[in-house]
């Protein structure tokens, strides 16, 4: 009985180990959708927003947009977005702002999700705003 009770032992701890080193080692790809507690690349964004293959979208509501925005963005508000995409294919990259980042990182879903590539999610406008000045 002793050497069955090892034999099932070690497969147990052989089984444990394989299988928390497959946990360890895996890797976790990644896409073009980045959560929103991920901050803004706000260097690749800087040096992205001097190409002419690049937007600046703010999802912003229009009186929201009228109240300050950043010179160069477009309005597009999160809640007309989707009907509003095919002029956006012109565009190689696309970086989204709105008042803090979260209605920003639904509009990046909704893109990602319709076939969009190179979608930015750069937070407040305020913030992009400041650092783009800065850059100057």
């Amino acid at each position: 009985m002793k050497p069955l009770y090892v034999l099932i032992m070690s497969i147990a701890l052989s089984t444990s180990y394989t299988m928390a080193q497959s946990c360890h080692e895996q890797t976790i790809t990644n896409d073009s959708v980045i959560s929103i507690t991920e901050q803004p690349q706000y260097e690749v964004i800087k040096q992205l927003v001097d190409e002419p293959s690049t937007i600046i979208i703010d999802v912003r509501t229009p009186e929201e947009f009228e109240e300050g925005h950043i010179e160069t963005s477009v309005n597009m508000p999160l809640q007309t977005l989707e009907d509003s995409l095919l002029p956006l294919k012109d565009y190689k990259n696309i970086v989204i702002v709105c008042k803090s980042g979260k209605r920003a990182e639904q509009a990046k879903t909704l893109l990602t999700l319709k076939g969009f590539t190179n979608v930015y999610n750069a937070g407040g406008w305020q913030t992009l705003d400041t650092k783009l000045k800065s850059k100057k």
